[in-house]
């Protein structure tokens, strides 16, 4: 009865971490370079109502029953739909609505969905249902304790629930069953949202987590997770971030050391879940912030802290920048090759727009940046910083150096600052 929860539970849950270089660009530019082509263009015939009410309560009966795949069957196929309102529940006809979403990967729309059913207290299988939703969202953004608590929630109130007991063995078959909430506390300047610290197993490949909340609402979580080394030693840790608005990002390093739980909550006080409006929360942009920052893409870094500050940040660790820096990067060449797919952006910093404005303690300092995304989907493949450099002897020079995740390689050094237009050629010239 389990195994239409197979494709939702990998027997690799969380064995390992992967460090995939997944990433989000940030919404200023989502928005200039147009939305992504849906997944999914297929035209379909609407059923009946009645058909369509009746198909609506057996997909829920089959989730009930662990039998996801099947649940998605009965409200959608290749060419055939459910026509939603009518004469269905609204309350099954929600976590209708959840599902396709769940089946879609559209995480937030599913717990969104879902949510508004709990939000609505009915007492009906639908708030079950709605439970179950949620446990299996967590189980795809990997926050461990979160799924686990709305598994053994739903047990609680449906002791035979298929669905709730294939994930706990699942979760449990991975040493990922047993979490005790250690604190669940108000944030320490966002007091309409909270804090919940998680404690798993001694074992366990993510024995912390912290989870940002309001009310029922998840914002994100901060989880500290094991990575495997390739030396044989025993495996490390890192922290986190994951919510269910896009790829998750490894935050800090922490050696073979674990902290301890009044460190972890201490570290996500740093960090304000402030959400009110927009496609992204505050707490995605800090943590997307600091990555693009490690990563040495800086006006890509820039443009999400101007987005967590304009969103209500207050200076939280990973945006620590001064923002007349931060809006600087101006965005001013465009380059696409479609049938190679790539797209060359090239941005300037308006601080440094000549070989006259070099630092006078000695620093290094950045004139211009190409950043290179897959035209496809908007993915990171490279990226090229111009920068100045003073050498031993007091001379400076300029230097193109690539970066990227793990990656600082200089290509190239200049006796003098080239143009932006000849730096964007070299760049592209390397992708042919």
């Amino acid at each position: 009865m389990f195994r239409s929860w197979l494709i939702l539970l990998p027997a690799c849950f969380f064995a390992t971490v992967h460090l995939a270089f997944a990433q989000t660009i940030p919404p200023q530019l989502q928005s200039q370079l147009g939305a992504l082509p849906d997944a999914d263009h297929r035209a379909r015939t609407l059923l009946e109502s009645k058909e369509s009410a009746l198909r609506i309560k057996e997909a829920g009966e089959l989730f009930r029953a662990g039998a996801f795949s099947q649940a998605v069957e009965k409200l959608r196929g290749e060419d055939y739909s459910v026509r939603f309102g009518g004469e269905a529940n609204p309350q099954e006809t929600a976590v209708a609505h959840a599902l396709l979403a769940l089946a879609d990967g559209d995480l937030r729309g599913a717990f969104d969905k879902a949510d508004a059913v709990h939000r609505a207290g009915k007492k009906e299988w639908s708030n079950v249902d709605a439970g179950l939703v949620k446990s299996l969202v967590y189980v795809r953004a990997k926050v461990a304790p979160s799924s686990l608590y709305y598994a053994d929630w739903v047990r609680e109130v449906h002791s035979d629930n298929n669905g709730a007991a294939g994930i706990k063995q699942q979760l449990t078959a991975v040493d990922l069953g047993a979490f005790t909430m250690v604190t669940n506390d108000e944030h320490p300047w966002q007091p309409d949202y909270r804090v919940v610290v998680w404690r798993g197993s001694e074992t366990s490949p993510q024995p912390l987590a912290a989870t940002f909340m309001r009310g029922s609402r998840f914002i994100g979580a901060l989880t500290v997770e094991e990575v495997a080394t390739d030396d044989g030693e025993p495996p490390e840790f890192v922290i986190v971030f994951r919510d269910l608005d896009g790829p998750p990002i490894t935050l800090e390093s922490l050696g073979r050391g674990k902290p301890s739980e009044d460190a972890l909550k201490e570290y996500a006080g740093q960090f304000c879940p402030a959400w009110e409006s927009g496609r992204f929360s505050v707490l995605r942009a800090e943590a997307e912030s600091l990555r693009w920052r490690q990563w040495g893409v800086a006006p890509f870094a820039a443009q999400w802290a101007a987005y967590a500050l304009d969103g209500g940040s207050r200076g939280a660790k990973p945006i620590q920048m001064d923002m007349q820096k931060a809006r600087v990067w101006d965005w001013k060449l465009e380059e696409t090759d479609k049938q190679e797919n790539w797209t060359a952006l090239a941005f300037s910093n308006q601080d440094a727009s000549s070989s006259d404005e070099l630092p006078s303690d000695g620093s290094s300092l950045e004139y211009a940046c190409v950043v290179v995304l897959s035209s496809d989907n908007h993915r990171f493949l490279d990226c090229c910083v111009v920068r100045s450099e003073q050498l031993l002897s007091g001379d400076r020079v300029f230097c193109l150096e690539r970066r990227g995740p793990g990656r600082r390689e200089v290509l190239d050094l200049y006796d003098d600052l080239p143009d932006l237009v000849s730096v964007t050629e070299t760049v592209v010239d390397r992708l042919q």
